[in-house]
Formats: C-alpha cells, structure tokens, sequence
C-alpha cells in the first residue's frame, strides 16, 4: 500500500491561490494533508519478528545458548520510526510564481512531477489575466520606506482613447512575437504562422502579449483581460503603471486574476476547503488526462476561445461590485487588493 501510493502521488496538481495567501503556505498544507492522510490510509506498519537467542548460564559460569525466542521489531515501532509519510519527504513546488496580494489559478508539481517543471515552463503557455485598475491614484515607496499616494487627473482619458492605445500596444508585442521566432515579417513561413495563430516565442522566459482587450472602462475604473506568457505578478503591476503614463496620468493595479494557466483552467482547481488524499489523487489523474489531451503546436499559439455563458456571467459582473467601490468613496478611503493589510514597517523594541 505504501509503495502504491508513492507511486500515485507523482505528476502534477492545479489550485486555487486565494488572495493573501502565500503560495509557500499553500504548498505547506498540502504537503502536511498528504502525509497525514496518506499515513492513515496506509496504517501502522507491521512489525517484523527477530529472533534473539535465550542464554542460561552453565555450572561452569559459562553462557550457554539453549533456544531461541522471537519478539517483535521496535525499531519500526511508529513512535521511533515515525509515520510512513512525512510532509518533509514530499516535494512540491509551483510551475510558476506568484505574489501574496495574487489571485487565480496556480499549477503544483507534486515529488517527481517537479522534475517536469523546467521542461513545462519551456513550452511557453499562454496565460490569461484580468487586470483591474484604478486611474489617476498610484501608491509608491518613498526613502522612508512608508507608502505615498500619487494622484493625477485623468478626465483627458476615455474609452476611445484607451482602446486605441491597447490595440497599438498589442500590435508591437505581436511583430515582436515574430522577431523573437526569428521569422521575417515580409516572408512566406509568416504568413503561414498567421494563417493558423501566432508564433510562439522561442526564448523560454520571453514576455509576449498576445492579446490585449478592455473588458470594462468606467473612469477611474478600468478592467483589462490580458493573455501572455513569460509574465510575472511585477510585470503586470509596472505594465498597467505604464499604460497610465502612456495616457497622460497614473494607473495602479488593484486586482490581479489568473483566468488560466496553459491548458488549466479553473474548471480544473481544487479549493482549499477540498484538499484530501482522495481529491488530490483525482486532481493528479484529471491534470495528466489533461496534458496528454493538450496539442501543444512548437511553433504557434492559437488565442483561447471563451466561453459565451462565462463570458456573460463575467459581463454582468460590474468592477465597482466586484471591488466593493462606489462613486462617493472618498480617494483616501479607496480599496487595493494588491496592498497586504499587514504593515511592512517593524519596530524593535
């Protein structure tokens, strides 16, 4: 049973990453629910008999062996040898990182499925992300290390306005996706690359996005779906800061989402409240079935198609309900997920 299960807990898993909740925290949990469930399946060990041999002393004075007894094992006792497993002998590390004040989905690799990490990470997927921002409002550090609110107008800025400026921007990272493909944009292979999607970058760690859509503009409020790859949490941070500067003010982003990560969705997560041995072995299979269904194309990625009834689900939801704003909130008073409610500065005593 011991060995069955070592064998069934190798590969990969996909959660869910609340918001602040570290990602280390995370991979804590499941590594202690493992090993304690995975220790009860398996049950206490049984001890094995050895057999020591029974002296009686001789008249002479001598020691004689007259026999043998057999008596258990205590070495393998559980309160010497410890459970069968143990959170400290299971691996498990994330395809990718991501910051505390991050949400969304989250691949894992469990024991020997980190081993398959490295080689995962150079098929640059494309991940999906909803981005909400605030205009005209940032927080920076200053030299005290203490945070400052910098305010700009942005009533110059409208939707017009911005969706251009996203749709010039998403038409440099696309001539870049050729460049880095080292396909020459006026040649025969870029227009069959076109024909099917767009290149994928050859260069693992890349950062390319392939698409950019306003989904909601509401000034100050404006939510952005991106889909990329070789992103990080401080990538999408500094790019929303960046488009704000672009237009002429400040932007801050206040919600971080991952939609999807690669051929992983949130149809395929599991939530905290769900983590047990029998869910996360279903998870490990669901995962594999998944990668050996995913056509993975070297050369080209294809946009993600959305689905109608979660993309109307996703319209009807308003970004001030969803960051539990409204119109006469004063700007001091306004929410950013993305700030951790702990203080950063420590006094000592």
């Amino acid at each position: 049973m011991h060995r069955r299960l070592s064998q069934a807990l190798n590969g990969l898993i996909c959660v869910h990453k609340p918001q602040e909740r570290p990602l280390k925290r995370i991979c804590r949990v499941l590594a202690k629910t493992l090993a304690e469930e995975a220790s009860q399946a398996v049950g206490p060990i049984q001890r094995p008999l050895i057999k020591l041999p029974y002296v009686e002393s001789h008249e002479s004075g001598a020691l004689l062996v007259v026999g043998e007894n057999e008596i258990e094992d205590y070495r393998y006792a559980p309160l010497i040898s410890g459970a069968a497993f143990r959170p400290e002998d299971i691996r498990i590390e994330p395809l990718q990182d991501m910051e505390t004040t991050s949400t969304g989905v989250c691949v894992l690799g469990v024991n020997d499925g980190c081993d398959e990490l490295p080689k995962l990470m150079a098929n640059s997927w494309l991940s999906e992300y909803r981005l909400e921002g605030l205009l005209g409002f940032e927080r920076v550090d200053n030299r005290l290390d203490t945070k400052v609110n910098i305010r700009a107008p942005f009533d110059h800025v409208n939707k017009f306005m911005m969706s251009k400026f996203l749709a010039r921007l998403e038409s440099e990272y696309r001539k870049l996706a050729f460049h880095t493909a080292n396909v020459d944009l006026q040649s025969e292979e870029a227009f069959e690359m076109a024909r099917k999607g767009l290149p994928r970058t050859q260069l693992p760690g890349q950062t390319i996005i392939y698409k950019l859509e306003l989904r909601h503009f509401n000034p100050p409020f404006f939510t952005l779906n991106v889909q990329c790859t070789g992103e990080t949490d401080k990538f999408m941070r500094l790019f929303v800061h960046e488009i704000g500067l672009s237009l002429g003010t400040t932007a801050s982003c206040v919600r971080m989402q991952r939609i999807s990560q690669g051929p992983f969705t949130s149809d395929h997560v599991l939530i905290e409240r769900e983590f047990n041995l029998q869910n996360i072995l279903r998870n490990i299979s669901l995962c594999r079935r998944v990668l050996d269904a995913t056509k993975l194309d070297p050369n080209v990625v294809e946009e993600q198609e959305k689905d109608p009834e979660k993309e109307a689900e996703t319209q009807r939801r308003e970004i001030i309900d969803a960051l539990f704003l409204n119109q006469s909130m004063k700007r001091d008073e306004e929410y950013d997920s993305l700030q951790p409610n702990w203080p950063r500065n420590y006094e000592s005593n």
